[in-house]
């Protein structure tokens, strides 16, 4: 079977036509096959015909990949294909499509901007916070210095802070509603997430 079907400009073998004429419009389909055998161009020929078919009314396109190589190859692809990447099509790693929902998210609802921080720069950050003992955080008396160095203790406050911003507290509603409910720890948290704000903007104005 050519290529000529699906009005393909790259060469596509039989298979690789099978694939792009299963994905029509409305369904979902797995392309399954080992490296070197084309899932890449049947990704971006189907990239391709959706633009064209289009009109005066562009399609939307997220393309996610497996990492930012496989991003950078696929959009020089289409780039090729196309002459330029279109409005409405993005070629993007899970993490930087994620990172792109949550800021449009934020300027829809009037918060401001989220920041990528990695993950060793976080901990770094963290674990600084809970190394000054002089920092007056209400931990429960079980929370001892000892504890406080522990990663695995570390990393629940990660998650704690995660969960807290995700939510949309602010460190002095975290703080107030731990003690509204008797959570000590979320009283601690509140405190934390304070300083860890302050840090973060801190770092941000240089």
């Amino acid at each position: 079977m050519s290529s000529d079907s699906v009005d393909s400009i790259l060469t596509l073998d039989s298979s690789q036509v099978r694939a792009l004429e299963a994905c029509a419009g409305g369904t979902r389909v797995s392309v399954l096959g080992a490296p070197g055998t084309g899932k890449t161009t049947v990704l971006a020929e189907l990239v391709l015909r959706e633009v064209r078919s289009g009109g005066t009314h562009p399609p939307r396109i997220a393309v996610i990949t497996q990492d930012r190589r496989a991003a950078s190859e696929l959009r020089g692809l289409i780039s090729r294909m196309l002459g330029g990447i279109p409005t409405g099509v993005s070629v993007q790693t899970l993490t930087a499509f994620a990172f792109t929902v949550a800021q449009s998210y934020a300027q829809a609802v009037g918060r401001k901007n989220p920041e990528l921080i990695a993950g060793p720069d976080e901990d770094s950050l963290v674990a600084a916070i809970l190394s000054d003992v002089d920092a007056g955080f209400d931990f429960p008396t079980y929370v001892t210095e000892d504890v406080r160095l522990m990663p695995a203790f570390r990393a629940q406050i990660r998650d704690l802070l995660t969960r807290a911003q995700e939510l949309g507290y602010s460190p002095e509603q975290l703080e107030a509603l731990g003690r509204d409910k008797n959570e000590p720890m979320w009283v601690a948290g509140g405190q934390i997430l304070r300083v860890y704000e302050e840090l973060t903007e801190a770092q941000d104005a240089f």
